[in-house]
């Protein structure tokens, strides 16, 4: 069997490493609750659990320990579906220009802070808040990005979409999982869980 590698040098061809799908279906529970955060807490320890009550941590907070173990299991598909060495390991969100589309990390930081500045500001002047009718915030927000947006590169503003601003909820750092832009990570994602969907289901 092969299985397409749509990597960051083309389309080219893997083989079907026999090692590789037993090892997703010898960790089967893992894989199938990779993306599951109350299924990783529920591995805390005791010690851990106590730790996640800290008031600067959010209820979604998994501790390091399980943070790295949970890449692992990661780093196995993502070496399927793009090659060893075309992602970035070690962490979840770095400051580098996208390793796919070249998407400027810089640039994408100049663009939250302009449309935060500008969002902060309308709302200052319009006096709109959390409680406000919703399409008060939707007219404000598409001003803002009217005003903002035609500075910036299509890149920028494609992993950045305006929907990323919400009443009560705004970006603050552009998102790079594993060195990729949100735009460029999510259809690895789905080729991810569709792998190992695929391996799971030949059982």
């Amino acid at each position: 069997m092969k299985v397409i590698n749509r990597d960051l040098l083309g389309v080219g061809v893997i083989n079907w490493l026999g090692e590789f799908g037993e090892f997703i279906r010898e960790n089967a529970l893992y894989y199938r609750n990779l993306e599951s955060n109350s299924f990783w807490q529920l591995q805390m320890t005791d010690e851990e659990k106590e730790m996640k009550r800290h008031p600067n941590r959010s209820s979604n907070w998994i501790p390091q320990r399980l943070e790295e173990i949970r890449d692992d299991f990661r780093y196995k598909i993502l070496d399927a579906v793009l090659g060893e060495g075309n992602y970035d390991t070690g962490r979840l969100w770095g400051n580098n220009d996208c390793k796919k589309c070249n998407s400027s990390y810089e640039e994408e930081v100049k663009f939250i802070r302009e449309m935060g500045k500008c969002m902060e500001i309308s709302a200052r002047s319009r006096d709109i808040n959390m409680m406000s009718p919703r399409d008060l915030y939707v007219e404000m927000r598409q001003d803002c990005w009217d005003k903002v947006s035609p500075s910036y590169d299509t890149r920028v503003l494609r992993t950045n979409p305006i929907t990323n601003w919400q009443q009560g909820r705004m970006p603050f750092t552009p998102s790079r999982p594993y060195g990729f832009c949100g735009y460029c990570w999510d259809p690895i994602q789905t080729r991810m869980d569709a792998l190992v969907m695929r391996v799971l289901q030949e059982d």
